[in-house]
């Protein structure tokens, strides 16, 4: 019965997933970018552009995104012409948004790229990357409290309701104060709560966990799939994609399966060095979590990656 019932939720998926358009990962390199959203202020600004840029290119569908302090990520569905056009006016708000605060910060290097999304578990694997990402970096949230972006909405049901209770439509002058414009806007788009417009009233939650079996399916992905994390985080050259204790998890089940040990620290040394190599290259481990992970010395560590040791 129940492979039954995973049969039928998997082929709606599937069928749901080719009746729809074409998908995209747009992000922005980390790498060599300077902080952009430096403050609490600037970060509510970022949200509140995403909104009207959306608002201001509606063939383009948000799925989720998440802004970092130096970079964002998008997961859209649409025209990819559409998806530059956005990006590009996001860009230009912005640069017009930091020169009116009398602020000089470099976009220079602030430019997209943009990836297509073949397959639906390509896309659920996007999806669970981009929706874990602030959580990654800022050890004070979880994936369901980080505030600067859609994954807080992922099938959380009762946040959803309790923040539609609480937020209220704007008045143009209002929006338009916080928007930071005087263009029209239609603010029957927008739901706000405080001073930012909800991600839920303009992301398309629903339609992105569409392509999720259920909830358990979602946050099974969200919390175990070491893997799929690593395989995307190469491919976007990212840095950080587990936190101290998910490395920990899954370098113990890398061991428990090549070597039979599921204590990293009990390996031999040419089983560490080994070790220390795989989390390098396929984990992107800092050298600090090597480290603490297989207790290897800091000087042979340093030695092996010596690139890395201002991580230390």
């Amino acid at each position: 019965m129940k492979r039954e019932k995973f049969a039928l939720l998997e082929q709606r998926c599937e069928r749901f997933f080719e009746e729809c358009g074409h998908f995209w990962h747009m992000y922005t390199p980390g790498d060599n970018v300077e902080i952009i959203f430096s403050d609490r202020e600037e970060l509510v600004f970022g949200m509140n552009l995403v909104a009207i840029c959306q608002s201001q290119h509606p063939g383009v569908e948000i799925l989720t995104f998440e802004l970092m302090n130096n970079h964002v990520h998008f997961i859209l569905s649409g025209d990819k012409d559409m998806c530059d056009l956005f990006f590009n006016n996001f860009k230009k708000r912005l640069h017009r948004y930091f020169q009116n605060k009398g602020k000089y910060v470099n976009l220079s290097g602030f430019n997209c790229n943009i990836l297509q999304i073949g397959t639906l578990q390509g896309l659920r694997n996007e999806i669970v990357y981009v929706n874990r990402n602030g959580y990654v970096v800022n050890s004070k949230c979880t994936p369901y409290s980080y505030p600067w972006g859609a994954g807080i909405f992922y099938f959380n049901p009762l946040l959803k309701g309790a923040l539609q209770q609480l937020g209220k439509k704007a008045t143009l002058t209002h929006a338009r104060r916080l928007f930071k414009t005087r263009e029209e806007i239609d603010t029957d788009n927008f739901v706000f709560c405080q001073d930012t417009a909800l991600a839920s009233s303009y992301c398309n939650i629903e339609k992105g966990e569409m392509f999720f079996r259920d909830a358990h399916h979602y946050f099974n992905m969200l919390s175990k799939s070491w893997e799929a994390y690593s395989a995307i985080s190469l491919k976007l050259g990212d840095t950080i994609f587990l936190t101290d204790e998910e490395m920990y998890s899954a370098i113990s089940a890398y061991t428990l399966k090549q070597y039979n040990q599921s204590r990293p620290t009990n390996l031999s040394p040419k089983e560490k060095l080994e070790m220390a190599k795989v989390m390098h290259n396929e984990y992107h481990a800092t050298n600090r979590q090597i480290k603490s992970i297989l207790k290897l010395d800091i000087s042979v560590i340093q030695e092996l990656f010596p690139k890395a040791q201002d991580d230390i």
